[in-house]
């Protein structure tokens, strides 16, 4: 709501202030509202039921033992807490302190919202003043003072009807917002198959539970069942039609399958929709690119960058694009605008509705798009003869992401060139641990092998690049030039 308001991606603080701002318009502008939400909120605040916010207490009873067996809860200890705080008065100079705790805290809570969560804190003190309440209750017990007894129930049975009373018709629930939890949680870990248990298990208590199909969706298309993803899709937008993260990954399936036109539909929807939304962009800019449309793939991409904040992802894209054009400077200024603006730091947003498709290279972490703009710097001044700045950059690039293997790959070619056999050795070496199928990889290094007048090593090289690539002319030509040096040189011995 604040961001669509807003019409702009918000920080954790914009949001909150967005918020608190809203709040003190509606109580200056609905007094009377205002008071009541207010008496509601101090009811809620001294009632048995526990509101969860994120965890419902209710359901996760049954994954502890010692929930389940303790007999008290806040049925009990409000009411007696509040007993013990009235018949604390006379000591008041002893019990002054907790008892200002117990009632500042509540005016914090009910300002917000009241939560068991939020709530918990005063907890220990109203255990406090329960014991004391019983203690009070024993001495006099004891002793026989049986108006004391009556004193004591005639304080209690109000404070019991308060704390259990449900004016406002509370209920435990379905549990199904609970099951959409753990199903998230189980999802974060990757544990897949468990994460569409619990959200089918949401479903069926709720089958318009806004975001459940949109993670079932999600769930299929990490498994590659592209299909049964797109009908969670649009299951989800059935029942949300506002749901643009299930336009967005309509649209990463559609540019997956090839479908670019409906890929660029669904992204546009997605757009529409929120028009601060960073994947939305890339996924439009993508598919726009996959059909060859270049001019509209950096239009969405400046558009996007214009929108949103320190839009890396964004500016990787369209310097690579500018960089294939051979518009080499104004790739460069897009690689520098990365490195500088990276530094800035920026919110972390917990969103597991969100979609992380592992396969997408433009999905990266900031180290990672870092790391790609060095190397493309390296790769630029290379083509530049600017041998120096090219080390450098891919150096910089290894540095940040250490299996780089194509960085590494470059940065052995560099070396090579400059008659640096032995880094250039090592640098290919470490490449070819990460890719093994890499065919050229194996190629270069068995030029520096042969260079080096390792000329056994070289040809393992260039076998294991033509079984690779059987049909590589130049894998074919070095293998058999080796081959008949190798044989000339038996011959000598």
């Amino acid at each position: 709501m604040a961001e669509k308001e807003s019409e702009r991606g918000l920080k954790p603080s914009e949001i909150s202030d967005f918020y608190y701002k809203k709040g003190i318009d509606f109580m200056l502008n609905e007094p009377q509202k205002a008071f009541k939400l207010l008496v509601k909120k101090l009811y809620l605040f001294w009632n048995r039921f526990e509101i969860s916010n994120n965890q419902d207490i209710y359901f996760f009873k049954r994954y502890s033992s010692l929930t389940r067996i303790l007999p008290l809860g806040f049925w009990l200890i409000g009411p007696l807490g509040l007993v013990g705080m009235v018949l604390s008065i006379r000591k008041w100079k002893s019990t002054l302190l907790p008892m200002l705790f117990v009632f500042s805290y509540m005016l914090t809570v009910v300002m917000f919202f009241v939560t068991a969560r939020f709530r918990l804190p005063v907890i220990p003190f109203l255990i406090i003043f329960s014991a004391f309440a019983l203690v009070w209750l024993w001495e006099r017990l004891s002793r026989r003072e049986l108006r004391s007894l009556t004193l004591f129930f005639l304080l209690l049975f109000p404070f019991l009807i308060l704390t259990n009373s449900n004016a406002y018709h509370l209920s435990v629930g379905d549990f199904s917002q609970a099951h959409f939890s753990l199903g998230n949680i189980h999802l974060k870990a990757g544990e897949l198959d468990q994460a569409l248990k619990e959200y089918d298990v949401a479903l069926k208590r709720n089958p318009h539970l806004p975001r459940a199909h949109l993670n079932k969706g999600i769930i299929f298309l990490r498994k590659k069942g592209y299909a049964k993803a797109e009908e969670e899709f649009h299951q989800e937008l059935k029942i949300n039609p506002g749901e643009d993260k299930a336009y967005n990954n309509l649209s990463a399936i559609y540019r997956l399958l090839g479908l670019y036109d409906q890929a660029i539909d669904a992204a546009t929807k997605a757009i529409e929709l929120k028009s601060y939304y960073p994947d939305a962009y890339m996924n439009l800019a993508l598919a726009y690119q996959n059909k060859g449309d270049y001019e509209k793939a950096k239009e969405v991409l400046r558009v996007g960058i214009k929108n949103i904040p320190l839009f890396l992802e964004a500016n990787l894209l369209l310097g690579e694009i500018l960089q294939e054009e051979g518009k080499l400077d104004s790739a460069m200024l897009k690689y520098r605008i990365i490195l500088d603006q990276s530094s800035a730091k920026k919110d972390v947003i917990y969103d597991l509705e969100t979609l992380f498709s592992k396969g997408d290279p433009y999905n990266l972490e900031n180290l990672i798009i870092r790391a790609k703009a060095h190397f493309n710097l390296g790769t630029i001044y290379v083509q530049q003869g600017r041998i120096d700045l090219a080390e450098s950059h891919l150096k910089k690039a290894i540095y940040l992401k250490p299996d780089f293997a194509e960085a590494l790959a470059n940065l052995g070619i560099l070396y090579d060139n400059t008659r640096r056999n032995y880094q250039a050795i090592t640098h290919l070496e470490k490449a070819v641990s990460l890719d093994p199928q890499n065919a050229v990889y194996h190629y270069n290094l068995g030029l520096a092998y042969a260079k080096s007048n390792r000329l056994e090593k070289a040809r393992e090289e260039f076998e294991q690049s033509l079984k690779i690539e059987p049909d590589f002319k130049d894998a074919q030509e070095k293998l058999f030039l080796v081959d008949s040096l190798l044989e000339a040189k038996s011959r000598i011995q």
